[in-house]
C-alpha cells in the first residue's frame, strides 16, 4: 500500500508493505496514475516474477506509445526494486514455465473468432459491454489487416456493415440491447436483400439503459424475433469464452450460406 495512507485497520497474519507509490511515480511521470504501475512492479516482485516479463507486458499494453510505455516500465522497475530491498517475497511462490497461454475475455474471443472467420471490417458505436470487442479489434487492426470504423450511431454502424457485405467484404457490427434495438429495421433490410450480416449483441442487465457494466441473458427473445416479417435468423449463444471464439468464427461462415 502507499505509505502516505495510514487510516485503515490492520489485521494479524497479513504482511503489510508500505511503499511510497506516489513519490516513486512522480520521478517518472507527471501522471499520478503511474503509481498503479509502481504497485504492479512491487506486486510482481513479491511473487518472484522476472522483471523482463513485467516490462514486456507493460510495453505491449501501451502499444505504440513509446515514451509513455518506457516511463511506466521504469516506474514499475523502481517499485520492483524497492520491494526486493525492503521486504521478503512470499513463502509460497507460483511456479512459472515458458509455456505461453492465452488469457481471454469475451470481447477478445469475439474479435479473434471473427478474424479467424475472415473478418475484414468491423463497424461499431461504443456501448458496453460490447465495447470490449470494438476496443480489442481496433487496437489490433494492423496486426489483423482489417479496417475498423466508429460511426456516429448504431444505425449507421449496421448500415455500413450491410454495405460492406454487399460489396463482398466480410464485415460485422456489435452493440448492446439498446443499440441493437436501433438496428432492428436495418436488420430486416438485410433479410429482404439477402445480404450476409453478423451482429454481436452483448447483453447488459435490464431494459432501456439498464446496467452498463453488468450482463445477463435478457435479450434472447428480442434477437429471435428482431425485425418484422419472416426471414432466416441464426442466433448463436455461447456458453463460455472458448465457445465464444468458435461460434463467432462459425457465424461468419453461416452468414455467407
Amino acid at each position: 500500500f502507499d505509505s502516505s495512507l495510514t487510516a485503515f485497520q490492520k489485521h494479524d497474519k497479513i504482511q503489510y508493505c508500505a511503499i511510497p507509490l506516489a513519490e516513486i511515480a512522480s520521478k517518472h511521470s507527471k501522471v499520478s496514475l503511474v503509481k498503479n504501475t509502481v504497485a504492479i512492479g512491487a506486486a510482481m516482485a513479491s511473487i518472484g516474477m522476472p522483471f523482463d516479463v513485467v516490462g514486456d507486458v507493460i510495453r505491449d499494453t501501451f502499444g505504440g506509445k513509446g515514451d509513455v510505455a518506457e516511463q511506466n516500465v521504469s516506474a514499475a522497475r523502481e517499485g520492483y526494486e524497492y520491494f526486493n530491498q525492503h521486504f521478503k517475497k512470499l513463502d509460497k511462490k507460483p511456479k512459472f514455465n515458458s509455456n505461453k497461454k492465452y488469457l481471454l475475455g469475451g470481447g477478445e474471443a469475439i474479435g479473434l473468432g471473427a478474424v479467424n472467420g475472415g473478418l475484414k471490417m468491423y463497424i461499431g458505436y461504443p456501448m458496453t459491454p460490447a465495447s470490449s470487442a470494438l476496443h480489442y479489434i481496433s487496437s489490433h487492426a494492423k496486426d489483423f489487416n482489417l479496417f475498423v470504423k466508429v460511426p456516429e450511431d448504431e444505425i449507421s454502424a449496421i448500415n455500413m456493415a450491410i454495405g460492406a457485405n454487399y460489396a463482398g467484404l466480410r464485415a460485422m457490427t456489435g452493440s448492446s440491447g439498446g443499440g441493437f434495438s436501433l438496428m432492428v429495421e436495418a436488420l430486416g433490410m438485410a433479410g429482404m436483400l439477402e445480404i450476409p450480416l453478423v451482429v454481436y449483441e452483448a447483453q447488459r442487465s435490464g431494459p432501456s439503459t439498464g446496467l452498463p457494466t453488468k450482463t445477463e441473458q435478457g435479450d434472447l427473445n428480442l434477437v429471435l424475433g428482431a425485425s418484422q416479417g419472416d426471414f432466416p435468423r441464426i442466433v448463436l449463444a455461447p456458453r463460455n469464452v472458448y465457445d465464444t471464439f468458435l461460434l463467432t468464427r462459425e457465424a461468419m461462415n453461416l452468414a455467407e450460406k
